[in-house]
């Protein structure tokens, strides 16, 4: 009975998107409002029996959900954005997007349901719990301590800037980062097991993003990386315990994002309430603008060229008429013009989701394209999962799967900012590089454990020839 009851939700999931089809077709208003909307709240209650599916995939899902809202918003109410100076309307492209964050969503559950999950609390995160916590507390106090004397020397510098001065400029740093990364995982581990350890954790990376000068994007990759962590070892129903607690959170970051830009960027707070409330607007303001639009003059090539860049990291560095021919500035041209979006390269600024609007603009053939994200993701979260089931008392093996963990989770945020940002995040020599990486590192940490084994071994067949 019990399957016959999931097999018609699942059903009722996908009959939804037959009636997002007939929206599609129809495309009036009312319908649309209707229909939308209730498939909104199915997807809501859904997420909410699948806690822990929620948790693992909450960057992908958040993410997803902030579009829609921002969609949602644009669709069904005359709103002012400032980027494109207009008021928005009814346009009817919420239902094809709601399509395809649907086919998204459903493709990372059913591969999620492959990821074997620890069933018990493993010597792994017994280790993390205890000595690497305290490892990642040191470089983070130490981080914290290193840039608040930095802000008070130089005052306000813009995040990019910062980033390219004291995040960027060396190896070290940019290994800093990554290890900052893991921690967020580690703190999620933690706060199961130690309330007092998780908060300090939190409060010592909301205080890093805030010294970084990220206005949104890193408090909430804190929140997602927070809940991915609790995944690893919370069934569903505890998951559900720590929603709550989620929502509190969410309000946490929005005074958070507040007192960054009233602050860092000089404006009084209801200027930066005004903001951040465009920034909810702008979130998909890239899809809504498109949608209804078609141009001559886009040329492939020209995106599949920039695979060569290294994401955002050389975007700032290549020249705005190189930067212009692909991805996030092209797009951005194209709302407001050559010379406002000139003025915005300079100040190191682009719009905030274009992925799928790319998609578009290319052609809907490309829609396959996410099918490439979702695999890389669901192997991506496969493999965290799966080293908190390594069981190693060694302690160089173990920092070395925490380290990996890091790596796997700066990868995460290069895919996912291809899947939502902009194709050109992920489609880029950056991409490969982390791939080499993270092979060459499953190779090493194997070839590790089993020159260890080897060693018990011998070890063990020498002492047992000794009592004989």
């Amino acid at each position: 009975m019990s399957e016959k009851m999931k097999l018609g939700t699942l059903k009722e999931r996908y009959i939804l998107i037959l009636f997002l089809i007939f929206a599609l077709v129809i495309n009036n208003f009312y319908v649309s409002l209707i229909i939308d909307t209730i498939v909104i709240v199915i997807y809501s209650i859904f997420f909410y029996k699948k806690t822990r599916f929620l948790f693992l995939y909450s960057l992908v899902i958040f993410t997803l959900l902030r579009l829609i809202i921002s969609l949602y918003v644009l669709e069904y109410f005359n709103v002012f954005l400032v980027y494109s100076n207009q008021y928005t309307f009814y346009k009817g492209s919420i239902n094809e997007f709601l399509i395809v964050s649907i086919i998204i969503v459903e493709i990372s559950y059913k591969l999620y349901k492959k990821i074997k999950f620890p069933i018990k609390d493993t010597f792994l995160l017994k280790y993390f719990r205890n000595k690497i916590f305290y490892l990642v507390l040191a470089i983070i106090l130490i981080t914290d301590l290193r840039f608040i004397i930095l802000r008070c020397k130089f005052g306000y510098i813009h995040r990019v800037e910062f980033a390219s001065k004291f995040l960027e400029n060396s190896i070290f740093n940019h290994f800093i980062q990554i290890i900052i990364m893991g921690g967020i995982i580690l703190t999620g581990v933690i706060l199961k097991y130690s309330k007092i350890k998780g908060l300090i954790l939190v409060v010592l990376l909301f205080l890093y993003s805030y010294l970084i000068g990220e206005k949104f994007g890193y408090f909430f990759a804190i929140l997602c990386f927070l809940l991915l962590g609790i995944s690893i070892n919370t069934t569903t129903k505890q998951c559900k315990f720590y929603l709550k607690y989620a929502m509190f959170f969410l309000i946490g970051v929005f005074f958070c994002c507040v007192g960054v830009i009233s602050t860092m960027y000089r404006i009084n707070s209801k200027e930066a309430i005004d903001f951040f409330e465009q920034r909810i607007y702008q979130d998909n303001e890239s899809w809504w603008y498109f949608y209804d639009k078609e141009y001559d003059d886009l040329n492939i090539i020209n995106e599949i060229k920039a695979i060569k860049y290294r994401g955002i990291g050389d975007l700032y560095e290549i020249g705005y008429e190189n930067a212009r021919l692909f991805g996030s500035h092209l797009l951005a041209e194209k709302i407001t013009g050559y010379e406002n979006v000139k003025g915005e390269y300079e100040r190191k600024k682009r719009i905030a989701a274009g992925s799928m609007a790319q998609i578009k603009l290319y052609g809907r053939k490309y829609y396959f394209l996410l099918l490439v994200y979702m695999y890389m993701i669901y192997f991506i979260l496969k493999n965290i999962v799966y080293i908190f089931k390594i069981k190693s008392k060694d302690f160089l093996i173990n920092m070395l799967l925490f380290v990996y963990i890091s790596i796997l989770i700066r990868f995460y945020i290069q895919v996912d900012a291809g899947l939502m940002q902009i194709n050109n995040d992920f489609f880029s020599i950056k991409a490969f590089y982390f791939l080499l990486i993270i092979w060459f590192y499953k190779i090493f940490i194997y070839t590790l454990k089993n020159i260890r084994k080897f060693k018990n071994k011998r070890r063990k067949e020498d002492y047992e020839l000794i009592n004989q």
